[in-house]
């Protein structure tokens, strides 16, 4: 019998996150300290957006802004693109192609777990 695997058999928790007011060069160092790629932005408590390495590089570093003085949320991906814990694998990479994205925010009901990059077969 084949096993499918599931979303939540790769998912990591606790999810990192840093508040939209928060500077680029804040959220890089975190992002640093706990080596990961992306970040989810929260504004007023609530998750609309994701931060990663290529926003950083691609929207502060090639257009040479001061990242000190550049707020996460004037440079993070949005909307966020969620799918479900108990989803399959399959159905993650299906809907990263659809969308033409590289992750997807990993939710359980109203609850962000983790995101899912596509091609490395766990999250960053």
């Amino acid at each position: 019998m084949i096993t499918i695997a599931k979303v939540r058999d790769i998912v990591k928790s606790p999810v990192i996150t840093v508040d939209g007011e928060t500077s680029v060069s804040e959220a890089a160092r975190l992002m640093s300290e706990k080596n990961i790629s992306g970040i989810i932005v929260t504004v007023n408590g609530a998750p609309k957006g994701l931060l990663t390495e290529r926003d950083i590089v691609r929207r502060v570093v090639a257009k040479n802004v001061d990242p000190a003085k550049t707020r996460v949320k004037d440079v993070m991906s949005s909307p966020l693109i969620t799918i479900d814990v108990d989803s399959s694998l399959l159905e993650a990479v299906d809907l990263m192609n659809r969308k033409k994205v590289r992750r997807v925010v990993v939710t359980k009901g109203d609850s962000v777990r983790d995101f899912h990059s596509k091609g490395c077969g766990r999250p960053y």
